[in-house]
């Protein structure tokens, strides 16, 4: 079923990524700030269909990303060594968003630490795109 789903999501968001025009279906793009168990300095920047995740202003993974209303795909570029051996390039996640705080909800990723760091804190809004 997961996997189903998984192909579903790929074949509604990839060709709006490629587009360029994917991020939104209403997915608030911007700066967050992850909760705890996160370090305070990570954050992660979802901008105009691309994504950077970083700790102590250091790039740790990145790449594109496409929304559907409550879904979430990640494609990830350049991704930890542990991922990368898994062979986990493509995190999906159901999302949801209240008072510009976004909480992340695992679906399919095979990268099960990075499973656990995005679905385990709230994510607040510190800049919304487009306010620097």
């Amino acid at each position: 079923m997961r996997l189903v789903l998984a192909a579903a999501l790929l074949v509604l968001a990839l060709p709006a990524a490629a587009q360029g025009t994917v991020a939104s279906a209403s997915f608030p793009a911007g700066l967050y700030q992850p909760g705890s168990p996160a370090p305070p300095n990570a954050r992660l920047l979802f901008d105009d269909g691309a994504f950077e995740m970083s700790v102590d202003f250091q790039v740790i993974a990145s790449g594109q990303y496409a929304a559907t209303p409550g879904h979430l795909v990640l494609m990830f570029e350049a991704d930890d060594e542990t991922c990368a051996r898994q062979g986990a390039k493509t995190g999906i996640y159901t999302w949801s968003e209240t008072d510009g705080v976004v909480s992340l909800a695992v679906v399919d990723d095979a990268c099960e630490g990075r499973a656990q760091a995005l679905s385990s804190a709230s994510l607040t809004r510190i800049e919304p795109e487009g306010s620097e």
